[in-house]
């Protein structure tokens, strides 16, 4: 349950600070910069999957926890 809540922490940070840069105007969200705006969230989405699967081998843990 606390896993789970401090997830979705963390995926409200930068959608916050989207956000935040907008009001203050920072960054303006037209199409074009939301555009590379995901691609870049998308791209550390594949980079951060990428090094947990590397990094996390749930099957070694289990068979080595007996």
């Amino acid at each position: 349950m606390r896993a789970a809540q401090q997830l979705g922490i963390l995926v409200l940070i930068p959608v916050g600070g989207l956000y935040v840069l907008a009001e203050r105007n920072f960054l303006s969200l037209d199409p074009t910069n939301l555009i590379i705006i995901s691609t870049l969230l998308f791209a550390a989405d594949l980079l951060l999957f990428y090094l947990s699967t590397v990094t996390f081998r749930r099957e070694e843990i289990l068979t080595r926890w007996k």
